[in-house]
């Protein structure tokens, strides 16, 4: 059986991909990783170690050498929709509580909260529609969220959701909601100027995989959502002993915007010595017998990467006048049921 350890440096460096070198310099643009090699196996990432060489490294720290350039961070980890995210280039912003439902123009929709689902034991908010009445034909209920600033970034790149939708006697996926972004630019204190709606989701099997890529990304100043809620007879819905129209029920709604300055991206050798641990190694002359400066670095840093998920730890530069750099998380290596 195999036992908990600590990597070697050696083991733990960021690779490429093709053909395994360590050396991002030698390979710029190309995105290096540190993923665990089995399925049951979990890195515990706490620190990154940097090994960093090139021609007047020393003496120009607002750059990387004598170029401008930037290191650059990125995870591919499993949100909980269940697809591998940036999450150090993104943020998402989630509607899920029932304050947050709440707002916004409801349109035959409401805001309430139901005993969970999924065990919990909890109770959690949801949208649906209104409750209809028996033997009735209602129009779809439609909700539109209150306008939200893009604060972190001017675009959103992804959205993500979970619904519980309708099914037929056939465990079909019946009555698909629609999901809409609005994106738009302020026009003064008070009003702003909308582009037309977006549909990212309007049919079954989109509805059903939670998650949406959008491309190209929605691009404003503020955005809102909507959602169209159809209502199913009762006579195509699996659920037995109904008697009125329902719709689908929305528990979260999330924007994944790209960060204007995400906090892993590095444009010079003083942002990655700011944020260093006390006690870099510096060295004018260190590399290639005297003609090139040296510096060692750790950085705190933490995440966990699960081999169940194939998740990523990845880092490039772009750029940059260096000759050499090698990027060694400091990785804790655990074992994981299947």
């Amino acid at each position: 059986m195999r036992q908990p350890r600590t990597l070697s440096p050696s083991e733990s460096l960021l690779r490429n991909p093709d053909g395994g070198a360590a050396n991002l310099a030698a390979a710029p643009d190309t995105w290096f990783e540190l993923t665990p090699r089995g399925k049951d196996e979990r890195y515990d990432i706490s620190m990154l170690g940097f090994t960093i060489a090139g021609p007047g490294l020393l003496s120009n720290l607002d750059r990387f050498g004598r170029a401008l350039g930037q290191i650059q961070f990125a995870s591919e980890v499993l949100d909980e929709s269940g697809v591998l995210l940036d999450t150090l280039s993104l943020v998402r912003e989630t509607i899920s509580s029932e304050s947050d439902w709440s707002r916004g123009i409801h349109a035959g929709t409401l805001a309430d909260r139901e005993v969970d689902s999924r065990g919990e034991g909890s109770r959690r908010a949801r949208l649906r529609g209104n409750p209809a009445p028996a033997g009735s034909n209602p129009s779809a209920a439609q909700w539109t969220s209150p306008a939200f600033d893009l604060s972190y970034g001017s675009e959103i790149v992804a959205a993500s959701w979970e619904c519980g939708g309708l099914r037929d006697a056939s465990a079909s996926t019946t009555a698909a909601p629609a999901i809409e972004l609005l994106t738009g630019k302020r026009r003064d204190g008070v009003s702003a100027d909308w582009d037309p709606p977006r549909t990212i989701v309007s049919s079954s099997s989109a509805i059903e995989r939670g998650y949406a890529e959008l491309a190209p990304p929605a691009i404003g100043e503020l955005y809102r959502w909507r959602i169209r809620l159809p209502y199913v007879d009762p006579g195509g819905s699996s659920r037995t002993g109904e008697s009125a129209p329902r719709t689908a029920t929305f528990y979260s709604l999330g924007a994944w915007i790209r960060l204007a300055r995400p906090r892993w991206h590095f444009s010079s050798l003083a942002e990655l010595l700011a944020r260093g641990e006390a006690g870099p190694i510096l060295s004018p002359g260190g590399w290639k017998d005297g003609t090139e400066d040296l510096l060692l670095l750790r950085v705190p840093f933490s995440i966990h990467l699960h081999g169940r998920s194939k998740e990523k730890l990845k880092a490039r530069l772009t750029g940059g006048g260096l000759s050499y750099l090698t990027i060694h998380p400091d990785v804790d290596l655990r074992f994981e049921a299947v």
